[in-house]
């Protein structure tokens, strides 16, 4: 589902368990950049655990390292264009700096912006 080209629809579809369950991390922001929803899979792979997520503003508290030039310039770009998706790859996270991510960033008709995030033991596991 990670590559699909309706995933959009897909996800605001979907129920909170049910993007719990996803073989892939999930995260949206509403359009100040708070966690609106973080998903248990994500919580887990990129160590954040049992903490509490929603509220918080992203690039500030929880994930800094996202907070480059070049990647707000994709969220600015992502909230200007209603149906604006893109695919991107970064190395490092809290858990662990050396892993490769696999991003989709895409946003809603609300100005929110959902990042689905597919790290190497995922693409591995769903080989």
């Amino acid at each position: 589902m990670f590559d699909r080209p309706d995933v959009a629809a897909i996800m605001e579809a979907l129920s909170c368990d049910e993007i719990d369950q996803l073989p892939f991390g999930a995260i949206k922001l509403d359009k100040d950049d708070r966690v609106v929803f973080y998903s248990k899979r994500e919580a887990i792979a990129s160590g954040m655990g049992e903490r509490g997520q929603v509220g918080r503003d992203f690039f500030k508290d929880i994930a800094p390292c996202f907070a480059t030039d070049e990647f707000l310039g994709l969220v600015a770009e992502a909230r200007s264009a209603p149906d604006f998706s893109m695919e991107l790859y970064k190395i490092g996270d809290f858990a662990d700096s050396e892993a490769e991510l696999h991003i989709r960033l895409f946003s809603t008709h609300d100005q929110a912006l959902w990042m689905l995030i597919e790290r190497e033991s995922d693409m591995v596991a769903a080989n």
